[in-house]
């Protein structure tokens, strides 16, 4: 028979639940950090784009001496411009197919949308563009990002604590609500 006072040797059900709540409480702690910080990321990664899409729109205004009418017009050898040519030729500046920013292309859980406004004109070069312009970034939801952020010729800027954002009109940032002034 079988020596029934040796102590079998592992853990008990209580050392078992006890690691099994340090380690709840662990990631329930890290957690909200980790989200926090992914949200932060998403933001920084909108704002990025939008300064992006500024320069773009500043290196072809400085071209062409108007704001493109459409974010395809912008970086497309076909669509360049030195200054001192002329546009007038170039119709696929008018008729550009849409890139993802103009029909609203998802980056960083952000819909990221470019509009041409103001009114539309033709420079002393003879290239046809608009007046003004903006670019949003919105997010997805909440998971995504709790600021919207707007890009125009004023600047970056973002909605107030809270408010959700608008996509763009092309009316300028101001004009859709973004009011709160980025550097």
């Amino acid at each position: 028979m079988k020596n029934q006072s040796r102590k079998e040797r592992g853990f008990t059900l209580v050392e078992l639940l006890i690691v099994v709540a340090i380690i709840l409480v662990i990631v329930a702690i890290a957690v909200p950090s980790y989200l926090a910080s992914v949200k932060a990321a998403h933001q920084t990664a909108a704002t990025g784009n939008l300064k992006t899409m500024s320069s773009s729109v500043a290196a072809y205004q400085s071209q062409t001496r108007v704001f493109p009418a459409l974010a395809a017009n912008m970086g497309n050898a076909e669509n360049s411009v030195t200054v001192g040519s002329t546009c007038a030729a170039n119709e696929e500046m008018k008729t550009a197919v849409a890139t993802g920013w103009d029909a609203g292309i998802v980056q960083a859980n952000y819909t990221m949308l470019y509009k041409a406004g103001g009114t539309t004109t033709t420079s002393s070069l003879g290239c046809a563009g608009n007046t003004l312009w903006e670019a949003t970034a919105v997010p997805l939801d909440v998971t995504s990002g709790t600021a919207a952020f707007c890009a125009d010729p004023n600047g970056l800027s973002q909605t107030p604590s809270g408010t959700a954002g608008t996509p763009a009109s092309g009316a300028g940032c101001q004009a859709d609500g973004y009011t709160a002034s980025l550097q």
